[in-house]
């Protein structure tokens, strides 16, 4: 019964304010730790985005990250790239898996 409540929270696909999260495979996943990219201070833009793909091993730990793509280009890369870093995904039998997150910013008004 334990196992049938833990593949309930699984999911394919994560959309939030901040961050949006999908496997690459259509695999059901958990974030077990995130971290939002703190607002860079050379940022002069009020919003923007940036999409990485990320493989991740079978303990959830991110092994690598590459930038697909940016809005302003490299304005918001290190941050995110940074706080990516920090991110736990649920354990897998899969020795990689792949993701695809993408992090938005905006500035409060």
């Amino acid at each position: 019964m334990l196992e049938i409540l833990f593949a309930a929270s699984l999911v394919t696909f994560i959309k939030d304010d901040a961050f949006e999260v999908e496997s690459c495979t259509a695999t059901p996943f958990e974030v077990v730790k995130s971290e939002i990219p703190k607002w860079p201070n050379d940022a002069y833009s009020t919003y923007g985005f940036t999409e990485f793909r990320v493989y991740v091993d079978e303990s959830g730990s991110v092994i690598s990250s590459a930038i697909k793509a940016s809005e302003p280009t490299r304005i918001f890369d290190r941050v995110s790239k940074r706080a990516l870093s920090g991110w736990q995904f649920n354990k897998s039998k899969n020795k990689e898996r792949c993701f695809n997150v993408k992090f938005k910013f905006q500035l409060a008004e």
